[in-house]
């Protein structure tokens, strides 16, 4: 190969600088290139080319969990009040399944974003790398073509050979190659790197979308698992209150039917403890999930108001209630008596036998007594103040001497079709219980 001037040199570096100029290919030499270029292949094989989340409606895990949720959704429609024990408990079971598959689901998702976003900074990093080397390699490009271009390189091997040698011109030519052919080399390297850098910012804009995907499916599971702690934390409450109102009346019945306040009572302390599996559970989750908790019961920090006083009850043939509701228990009570049915019972029961209950099944501080849910307590035991009876507004009928223990009774049907017209109404599920507003 011929030694070019000076001239020349500077021909092929203004060529070098050409958008469209391509180098001679040449061997590549080892070191960052192929380091930075291996780094971008695992890359492209880390970044998959199937958008995040696909297929993921054919997931069995995901199609189980959708089932799981449409279950606990159609349970959290029970109605507590009137539901029986296997009802409660399976719809239990159905909220407790949705937890167990919304958490499994959200958990699965916020690791693959964290995969997602990690993957996304590795391939910013590379390409930031193959930024870095691209600038290192057009400063030697640049270097060796000025040097070219001044006959520094040809001087100095020059400097080294006796003046007026055929020989040492031979050889200085050869070696000037040797110095073309590296800037060639230069060049050649840098034009690979470019197209490096293209790659690695495909793959890197590539990798920060799979990572928003997945950070946007993340969201969206964890909403998922929220709606299903609040779903299980809404029935929880109102199982609660329903264990209270019955525990109550379990307790205000025992002097008109010990044998039906015990069944009540124990059928409700059953309930009581799969309750406190399916709260602790929930509690266990909510915890694991900071800020997911919602829907549970928003507990004051007072004492629920008893509306009933010792100066405003009356007592209207044998039943204590309060005063505001003692002219019309007087009217239902002649009425039947007009058609032979002779009714009694009991009305107002005094909160303080119910608050030394907690204190001895529930513990002794004021949220202990007040506030903590009778499922929690052990035995189950009703919150004072929660109960109709407490504030004299509703009565447990007896009729000739009995209780009205069935809907199928002579004595019921009377009250269903007159009590209404005095202001009483019947709790779903008991017969004898009968208040202001039918609880």
């Amino acid at each position: 190969m011929a030694v070019e001037d000076g001239a020349g040199y500077h021909r092929f570096v203004m060529r070098s600088q050409h958008p469209r100029w391509r180098a001679p290919q040449a061997p590549r030499r080892p070191g960052a290139t192929r380091r930075i270029a291996a780094t971008v292949g695992v890359l492209a094989l880390l970044v998959a080319a199937v958008p995040a989340g696909a297929g993921a409606a054919q997931d069995p895990g995901t199609q189980r969990a959708e089932v799981r949720r449409e279950q606990a959704e159609k349970a959290a429609q029970l109605n507590t009040l009137k539901a029986k024990q296997g009802q409660i408990v399976s719809a239990l079971n159905a909220l407790d399944a949705n937890l167990a598959a919304q958490q499994t689901l959200a958990v699965r998702a916020a690791r693959a974003e964290q995969q997602a976003t990690a993957e996304a900074a590795a391939a910013r990093e590379a390409e930031q790398a193959k930024q870095a080397q691209i600038s290192t390699l057009e400063t030697d490009a640049r270097n060796v073509a000025l040097n070219l271009y001044m006959g520094r390189t040809t001087s100095g091997l020059g400097a080294l050979m006796p003046a007026g040698d055929v020989m040492s011109a031979m050889t200085t030519a050869a070696l000037t190659e040797i110095a073309v052919g590296g800037a060639r080399s230069s060049i050649d390297a840098l034009d690979a790197a470019r197209q490096d850098l293209s790659t690695s910012r495909t793959l890197a804009e590539r990798a920060q979308a799979k990572a928003n995907t997945q950070r946007s499916a993340a969201e969206q599971q964890a909403a998922q698992l929220a709606n299903a702690i609040s779903l299980s934390q809404k029935t929880q409450s109102q199982l609660d209150d329903r264990i209270d109102q019955n525990l109550t009346e379990a307790a205000s019945l025992a002097t008109l039917d010990d044998a039906l306040s015990k069944e009540i009572a124990a059928r409700e302390a059953a309930i009581a403890e799969r309750l406190r599996k399916s709260q602790e559970e929930a509690a266990a989750r909510a915890a694991a999930n900071p800020g997911l908790a919602g829907g549970g019961r928003a507990l004051s920090s007072g004492r629920p108001a008893i509306l009933a006083a010792a100066g405003n009850l009356v007592t209207v043939h044998g039943i204590t209630v309060d005063a505001s509701i003692g002219n019309a228990l007087a009217g239902l009570i002649e009425a039947a008596a007009s058609s032979g049915f002779a009714l009694g019972g009991n009305g107002y029961r005094n909160a303080d036998e119910q608050i030394a209950v907690r204190r001895n099944n529930c513990g002794s501080s004021q949220y202990d007594i007040w506030q903590k849910p009778a499922s929690q307590c052990r035995p189950p035991a009703a919150r004072p103040g929660t109960s109709m009876h407490e504030r004299g507004l509703a009565i447990d009928f007896t009729c000739n001497g009995a209780l009205i223990g069935s809907y199928g009774s002579a004595c019921y049907g009377w009250m269903r079709s007159n009590a209404p017209s005095f202001g009483f109404h019947n709790r779903p599920g008991e017969a004898w219980h009968w208040s202001t507003n039918g609880n």
